[in-house]
């Protein structure tokens, strides 16, 4: 059964290759190629193969069809979520495409829905966390900052929500050698907890 189902993947895999070389790369036929050679990797657990076709299928049907067509968010969130289970500690191939496609996500979900919807914060937060496992501090502060700004506007300062962004953007400062910034930063929080409690004490 198991060889049976490589002479399919084999068979999958000759059909991409001729496709492509006798239609081009941006051609629908590839496209249909890729997502099928995506899932048949995917049932086998090769997520690497299987993140491959569908980052190549998010970047051929961003130019095909609409940027923001159904079908080109369907290529990015199932990259995102096949690549979800990798270990990523550098700025490597795979970490550079799932960067890029968060940001596109982000952006197409943000003009869709709204800035501070669920999804838009969920996959902020990815990305942020994806910089900061890259070791990106830079792109990491600043990525952690728009998150927070996003979440203070939908929970409110002091929420239970801005307080773990404001934890993971401590963690970043202070890895990045920015003791003045976590001193200003952390001196803001307190400053955003005392005003809550004034505000409590003032309602009672």
């Amino acid at each position: 059964m198991a060889g049976a189902t490589s002479e399919v993947n084999q068979l999958y895999e000759l059909a991409l290759r001729v496709r492509r070389e006798v239609l081009t790369n941006n051609h629908r036929a590839v496209l249909q190629g890729l997502i099928v050679c995506g899932n048949a990797y995917k049932g086998k657990d090769q997520v690497t193969k299987a993140g491959e076709c569908f980052y190549h299928g998010s970047k051929i049907s961003q130019q095909l069809l609409r940027k923001h067509h159904a079908f080109t968010i369907s290529c990015t969130t199932r990259f995102l979520t096949i690549t979800q289970s990798l270990t990523i500690t550098s700025r490597t191939e795979v970490a550079s495409r799932k960067a890029e496609l968060l940001i596109y996500i982000i952006e197409t979900y943000k003009q869709q829905l709204r800035k501070t919807h669920d999804i838009v914060i969920r996959y902020h937060k990815m990305l942020a966390q994806l910089y900061t496992d890259m070791h990106e501090e830079h792109h990491a502060e600043r990525t952690w900052r728009e998150v927070r700004e996003i979440v203070v506007v939908r929970f409110g300062k002091g929420s239970q929500e801005e307080s773990k962004i404001s934890e993971h953007l401590t963690i970043v400062l202070t890895k990045g050698d920015k003791q003045t910034d976590v001193i200003e930063y952390e001196r803001g929080i307190f400053n955003i907890v005392t005003e809550l409690e004034v505000w409590h004490i003032r309602r009672i």
